[in-house]
């Protein structure tokens, strides 16, 4: 999985959660809870530096 598609994944997740909170599908602190939550995870569990491509170029 390239770092673009893992990221894409990562917002979708953001996404679905706006659109569910949107529709009442999850509460409001449930969902402030899981936008603190969920860059946190998305930092700890991404390759941070350079993407493959600059990485190649270099």
């Amino acid at each position: 999985m390239t770092a673009i598609s893992r990221n894409l994944c990562w917002a979708g997740s953001f996404i679905a959660l706006a659109v569910a909170n949107r529709f009442g599908l999850v509460a409001d602190t449930n969902a402030a809870t899981i936008f603190v939550i969920l860059p946190a995870l998305w930092v700890a569990t991404g390759e941070l530096g350079r993407c493959s491509w600059r990485k190649a170029a270099v």
